[in-house]
């Protein structure tokens, strides 16, 4: 189960006091609340960062077709991109673009080819020329991106699971500042932890406005770059 940037269980065993941890039937008591917690953390450093991090087979993104140039919202992208599709007007619908050139390398008329892919930025390239398309026009992209983290349970059967080839693991600092923003929330929340005992599943979160020490910092490393 994801609860952000991790599964459950590291989330629990990071916030919850040993005395619950140990007890299953009590710690579940909170698993609603802790996923809520480590998943509204993620999606504040995914709007702060302005992309999104976590491993996904078929991301879509669609962009405005006025340009040569376009940065995937989820990277590291794990080349080749599946699927390019232009959409001249709505009736016309999307056509999807071949990017399998011919063996003397020619362009296919009147298609759209990929000139270049940076895995690590997300950064797609088309040749030197002419706009991709007209202002109203749009190319959506279908591709594998994003880092990858354990979500499986200890109780789930392929627990550990193996990362998919090729792909990237979340950085440790990421991880980091994730953590401490999770943990930075839960502390002013419950103080001494003794609204968690009392409280349980009853008790509600509150998210702050200001990051933890350190937390804003390291996400500099990871702000997406705004070509608009």
């Amino acid at each position: 189960m994801k609860a952000g940037f991790s599964n459950l269980d590291f989330l629990k065993k990071q916030l919850l006091p040993t005395s619950l941890t140990g007890d299953v039937a009590k710690s579940k008591r909170f698993d609603p609340l802790l996923q809520a917690l480590g998943a509204g953390v993620a999606g504040q450093f995914e709007k702060y960062c302005g992309r999104k991090f976590d491993y996904l087979v078929g991301a879509q993104d669609v962009f405005g077709a006025d340009r040569i140039e376009f940065l995937l919202s989820r990277y590291p992208v794990l080349a080749p991109i599946t699927t390019v599709e232009f959409k001249l007007d709505e009736p016309t619908g999307w056509v999807v673009q071949p990017q399998n050139l011919p063996p003397n390398g020619i362009n296919i008329p009147n298609t759209l080819v990929i000139r270049s892919l940076d895995t690590a930025t997300g950064i797609v390239t088309f040749p030197d020329a002419d706009d991709c398309g007209p202002w109203w026009s749009q190319l959506r992209f279908t591709y594998t991106g994003g880092y990858w983290f354990e979500t499986l349970e200890p109780d789930n059967p392929d627990y550990p699971s193996d990362p998919p080839a090729g792909v990237e693991c979340l950085p440790d600092s990421l991880r980091l500042a994730w953590l401490l923003q999770c943990k930075h929330i839960w502390a002013l929340n419950d103080k001494l932890g003794v609204d968690t005992l009392k409280d349980g599943d009853e008790k509600s979160l509150r998210f702050p406005q200001e990051f933890a020490v350190s937390v804003e910092k390291t996400l500099a490393d990871f702000v997406r770059p705004n070509y608009t």
